[in-house]
């Protein structure tokens, strides 16, 4: 359980009452996605637009809260916090653990790379500035919009002369693109 989830479930401790007033301290989004999950886990019960903690949600919130913090990468990189979802939050956790061990050379012949791919709107680009941005990289060089690739993209590219390059080469080194057609 986390602190909004706890929020939620000592606020509506007692009886039934609306959530709407914990908007100043809780994002409007953020709130109600978390109030939909504690619902469907049984902790939160809803009676029209009023909300209350079950049986269940008390026993979560009698639960000790030690143990590791789940919040400690964004006490060092506070910008997490912003990341709208626990699914995207864990997609840029990996990809820091991935540049972390790239750095410590625990297998030099790979390089990390991640691919995000769904429908349109779903954060993915946004995803991919994020992460360059925390790692001090260049998003336009480092993030791929598929939208404007062709087919083979993926795998093989032109580069500025028209030669074919297997992705994930360098652009700037024409030596490491094949000349075949």
């Amino acid at each position: 359980m986390n602190p909004v989830d706890r929020t939620i479930l000592e606020f509506c401790g007692n009886d039934f009452c609306a959530v709407t007033s914990l908007k100043g301290q809780i994002g409007s989004g953020t709130l109600y996605r978390h109030v939909a999950t504690l619902i469907r886990l049984g902790w939160l019960e809803k009676a029209g637009s009023l909300y209350r903690t079950t049986a269940a949600g008390h026993r979560q919130l009698q639960r000790p809260t030690g143990g590791r913090p789940w919040d400690a990468l964004e006490r060092i990189y506070p910008p997490l916090e912003v990341v709208p979802t626990p699914v995207h939050r864990a997609i840029i956790e990996l990809i820091f653990a991935a540049v972390i061990a790239r750095q410590h050379v625990i297998r030099p012949d790979r390089h990390p790379y991640f691919v995000a791919f769904g429908g349109t709107l779903h954060w993915k680009t946004s995803l991919g500035r994020f992460v360059c941005h925390a790692l001090g990289l260049d998003p336009t060089f480092h993030v791929v919009d598929c939208a404007s690739e062709t087919g083979k993209s993926l795998s093989f590219r032109r580069n500025a002369t028209g030669t074919w390059c297997l992705a994930g080469t360098s652009w700037m080194r024409p030596s490491s693109c094949s000349t075949s057609s």
